[in-house]
């Protein structure tokens, strides 16, 4: 935390902070009636947010009956392909970018799966 030394003594000053994306986006408390609210204290999450990137529309991707009964593509998605900017300024001393995109599960998983 920044602070201000002050005949007062030490006052706090205020942080800009910038998300970390532009463009629209739904924010979720999910789930909303729990603490934590992913499951784990672990990682800073117990009190998370989800940012939800979603079209003009205010939708993640195009929904169908299809979406309940199969898996769907990455792209489809309004999210998927879209810059992330770092929140402060930083180097990149390393990347990793040799990964398949997994396919969406909005339905029920199929059995065996959790």
């Amino acid at each position: 935390m920044m602070v201000s030394h002050t005949e007062e003594g030490i006052v706090p000053r205020s942080i800009r902070l910038v998300f970390p994306f532009t463009g629209r986006w739904l924010v979720q408390n999910s789930p909303a009636n729990r603490i934590p609210s992913h499951g784990t204290t672990l990682f800073a999450s117990s009190y998370a947010i989800d940012f939800v990137p979603v079209d003009d529309a205010g939708r993640s991707s195009p929904f169908t009956l299809g979406s309940l009964v199969r898996p769907e593509p990455a792209e489809s998605f309004s999210g998927f392909g879209r810059a992330i900017l770092a929140p402060v300024a930083g180097t990149v001393v390393a990347i990793h970018d040799h990964e398949a995109d997994h396919l969406a599960r909005r339905g029920s998983p199929p059995s065996g799966m959790p």
